[in-house]
This record gives structure tokens, sequence and C-alpha cells, in this order.
């Protein structure tokens, strides 16, 4: 007989492969045989490379941005959000029209230009599917 399960509400908080594994077995409280029955695939980037300093870079100046991560397509979106931003309102959203130069599934590239005004900023990264973004740096 066929058996499913079903967890809701479950988040998983950063991008990468994760296993999913099942207790076959349990002795009390342990689990005494662990089953490997899928893997679960969270898009998204795990590292990323810093941008220049702030003093090396004059306004609307291009640097190069590379994140790795997992599932990283070519449809992805990046963008600067002025001062310190969890990047899901607004205007971070609409400053993410930035499409990579290149994208590899484990990698991408973009070329950014740095803010026209001096201030503190947050590089914000989202997947192509409309999904709020997230702060890469």
């Amino acid at each position: 007989p066929r058996v499913s399960c079903t967890w809701k509400g479950v988040v998983i908080p950063r991008a990468g492969r994760y296993d999913v594994c099942w207790c076959d077995r349990t002795y009390g409280a342990t689990c005494v045989l662990w089953q490997l029955v899928g893997q679960i695939a969270v898009a998204g980037p795990i590292n990323s490379t810093a941008p220049p300093e702030p003093a090396l870079l004059g306004p609307m100046m291009l640097f190069k941005m590379q994140i790795w991560g997992v599932n990283l397509t070519s449809e992805g979106r990046l963008g600067v959000a002025r001062g310190r931003s969890d990047c899901a309102d607004e205007a971070s959203a609409e400053a993410a029209k930035l499409a990579p130069l290149w994208a590899n599934s484990s990698t991408a590239l973009w070329e950014v230009a740095s803010p026209p005004e001096p201030g503190n900023f947050t590089i914000c990264w989202g997947p192509s599917d409309g999904s709020p973004l997230s702060a890469v740096i």
C-alpha cells in the first residue's frame, strides 16, 4: 500500500540542495534507519563577490557582480536598493531590471552601475517568476 505524508508551513531559508529523508525505523524517540526519499533544490544565491569599495567607485561606474547558487538562470534579476534593505519593498523590485551577462545554473555574472549618489545600498536578487527579492549583499 502507498502511504503519503504532508507537512505544511515548512520553510527553507537558504538556497541550496537538500536531501529529504524519512525515518523508517524508530527505537523509542531515536531513528535507527533513515531512508533517502528525494532532494529539494531551492533556487537562489549562496555566495557572491563583494562589490568594490565605495571609495573606488564614482557615480554610475560599472563593476562586475558574480553570485554562486542553485538554479541561477539568465532570467534572474539583480538590482540596487537604497539604504539597508530586505529587498522586499516596491522600490527594490522596480530597481531589479538587470539581466546577467551570463548564467549557467550554478553561477551568474552581472555588470552593475554604482548608484548616482553616495550612501548605503543593498544588492538584491530575485528569480524570474516575480517572487520577492532577497538581499545578496
